[in-house]
């Protein structure tokens, strides 16, 4: 659950919020100013599902693992 929680604070907060909206200048790499990446949401929403997906798919392993033990 913890894990879950961050990876959407990573999501909403870091990534769209802050990198993508505000962007400020220590983000932008020197020369790239003004390219179409920097304001790409998909790119950070795809890899907020492979997160989730890992998420899932460790828990389960872990659930599983703690009900064997």
């Amino acid at each position: 659950m913890a894990l879950s929680v961050f990876n959407l604070v990573d999501l909403l907060i870091l990534d769209w919020l802050i990198l993508v909206r505000i962007q400020p200048g220590f983000v932008v790499l020197p020369g790239t100013e003004g390219l179409a990446g920097y304001d790409d949401y998909r790119f950070h929403g795809h890899a907020f599902l492979i997160g989730t997906t890992g998420i899932l798919v460790v828990s389960l392993l872990a659930g599983l693992l703690g009900q064997l033990l």
